[in-house]
């Protein structure tokens, strides 16, 4: 028998990278003082007489010594015959962007693209405005809002038989309380979940800022949920910076959205539907509303949100500091059940080797109240559905993998995508958007059944973007066996990397993944591996994802396979003996360092 004593874990320190943004405009700065002195009609002649805005170039450190990149010994990969050539000191063809878009796709129309890429971060700066300020009237629509909320939830108990069965097909549909969402207002007022730390922040003024195209998808979504999404985005951002809201329909068939929605939405300032004649899944989706959109900044939600006041200002001027940034901000969790708004914490996004996304409190941050903060910070990897960046970036740093079935992945792609091409995942605590986490998806996948679907798309993302890290999710996942019909056009993604002059995987996991110091499962890097196992108990150890303080929890579940938790996947019972001092234990779980074992007695 072999029994271990364990020593709880210390969490990873995360290392950042800051990408340093010129302060000049056609080869003169210009100081705070002389932009504030221009009027109006002078800084639009400025802007106007500005050439046509171009990114600024990826930044150029030098990928780490003793790289496979930098050898030329990278092994193919295991399934796959994609191997990987730094091209980060390539050139693309003279007078030509890294991405070739088509020409349309060019025309940055707002004059104020010119100064605000360049001179975001020297700009003056405001005080919010009082359309994004708490007052005592909006406090009092909350309330009231709140009691509504209360009241229908109560009624819940003593439902008529007609009742009864409306509220059974609204979760059978949506996988969420239909019924409560349809007797709320579709105006209503949640709670305002900034940290109190953000009512005093300074943007740069809104005439200085960005138009925003807001661009929601939806497919067969509840009618509720829907125009409240749109209503919240539309009462709650300052006109000067709203362009427009798309409802970009994916080929739904339910009645309630054609010719009633098209109504409806008719009286919705700025806001209109785009329909796909035939679904396209929620990747293709997005991407044809972006060929719609003409705003300077792209602005992605779910089609059950609703948007905090003060939402944008802060998503807009992290891309004003940087054009290459991707904005996210902190979603809040609306119930599927009761539909109340729940405060969430500061958290960034990690990956384990299977590319399962999971949430971790940010460095420094032991408890919930200290993760209650203002400050920006950088994430590896994003959630993907809720997020801001400029649309030319978007375009020109290659919008999605359209051979990507449907929906998921699509969140690692672009985080690999940004980060390894020059760019940055920014999250910004003081933006609140709120979103109904469903108990599972109500939908059909377009083509194939779900699971492989999403191994299909995963793979996609190791072969393109992950080098010789492929091998290990590969070998992590098993999805190459199950699902190995990912090749179609994957040279085009490739060539795209090459264009694009982006840097290795290893560079990402030395500058950017080092949040968690994410252990390399490889051969010599352990000399075990398996599962934990109790003899007495025959219960297994799992890597609990949520930390406590500085601690990261170990907790014995059934050996079977993992709970309802989502935090709880298979890579949670997984665990690696290495052949450093003191006997280390290494989980797979989110692939972090864990000094559980220092002492092992076996009888």
């Amino acid at each position: 028998m072999v029994s271990f004593s364990f020593k709880p874990p210390l969490q990873c320190i995360f290392l950042a990278i800051a990408f340093v943004i010129p302060t000049f405009v056609s080869g003169k700065v210009y100081s705070d003082k002389e932009l504030d002195d221009m009027s109006r009609a002078e800084l639009t002649a400025l802007i106007k007489s500005l050439q046509q805005p171009t990114l600024p170039d990826a930044p150029s450190e030098k990928v780490a010594e003793g790289t496979c990149a930098e050898t030329g010994s990278c092994p193919e990969e295991r399934v796959g015959s994609h191997k990987y050539t730094d091209s980060s000191q390539a050139v693309a063809p003279q007078g030509t962007s890294p991405y070739a878009v088509n020409d349309k796709f060019n025309d940055y129309d707002s004059i104020y693209s010119g100064l605000w890429a360049a001179n975001g971060s020297t700009l003056p700066r405001v005080p919010l405005g009082a359309l994004s300020l708490p007052n005592a009237e909006k406090r009092k629509m909350a309330t009231e809002d709140e009691r509504t909320r209360i009241s229908v939830i109560r009624s819940e108990s003593s439902l008529s038989t007609e009742e009864a069965e409306e509220r059974k097909l609204g979760y059978e549909r949506n996988q969420f309380n239909q019924f409560v969402s349809d007797r709320l207002s579709l105006k209503r007022r949640g709670p305002d979940t900034r940290p109190p730390a953000c009512l005093a922040e300074r943007y740069p003024a809104v005439e200085t800022m960005p138009s925003v195209s807001v661009i929601i998808v939806f497919f067969n979504e509840a009618r509720s949920t829907l125009l409240r999404t749109a209503w919240s985005v539309v009462e709650r951002t300052p006109p000067e910076l709203l362009h427009e809201v798309i409802l970009v329909d994916d080929g739904s068939d339910f009645e309630h959205l054609g010719a009633a929605l098209d109504s409806e939405v008719a009286g919705i300032p700025k806001t209109r539907v785009h329909r796909l004649r035939n679904r396209g899944g929620l990747i293709t989706a997005k991407v044809r509303g972006v060929e719609n959109a003409t705003g300077d900044v792209l602005a992605f939600m779910d089609s059950h949100c609703e948007v905090n006041d003060g939402w944008l200002e802060p998503l807009l001027a992290e891309i004003m500091r940087n054009p290459r940034a991707v904005a996210l901000p902190i979603v809040d969790a609306t119930d599927f059940d009761t539909f109340e708004i729940k405060e969430a914490i500061a958290e960034i996004g990690v990956f384990s080797w299977d590319l399962q996304f999971y949430w971790l409190s940010p460095p420094k941050t032991k408890t919930d109240r200290e993760a209650k903060i203002a400050d920006n910070f950088p994430s590896p990897i994003m959630a993907g559905g809720i997020f801001a960046m400029g649309r030319e970036f978007f375009l020109q740093s290659g919008t999605y993998d359209e051979n990507m079935d449907t929906w998921g992945g699509e969140n690692f792609e672009m985080s690999f995508r940004v980060w390894m091409c020059g760019g940055e995942l920014i999250t910004v605590p003081c933006s609140r958007i709120a979103h109904v986490f469903r108990k599972k998806s109500p939908y059909k996948f377009k083509d194939r059944d779900p699971h492989k679907t999403i191994a299909h798309n995963l793979n996609r993302v190791a072969a393109v973007w992950m080098d010789d890290f492929a091998s290990i999710y590969f070998t992590q996942s098993g999805n190459d066996i199950k699902v190995p019909d990912y090749h179609v056009a994957l040279e085009e993604r490739t060539q795209l990397r090459q264009n694009l002059r982006c840097k290795s995987f290893d560079w990402y996991m030395a500058h950017v993944a080092s949040i968690h110091s994410m252990f390399v499962p490889r051969p010599g890097h352990y000399v075990t591996a398996g599962l934990l196992r109790n003899e007495h108990t025959q219960e297994c150890i799992y890597h609990e994802g949520n930390p406590v303080g500085d601690k990261i929890l170990a907790v014995m579940r059934s050996c079977a396979g993992p709970g309802g938790s989502q935090n709880e996947g298979p890579e949670a019972m997984n665990w690696c003996g290495t052949n450093f001092p003191l006997g280390v234990l290494v989980s797979l779980k989110l692939s972090s360092w864990c000094t559980f074992c220092t002492q092992r007695t076996i009888s």
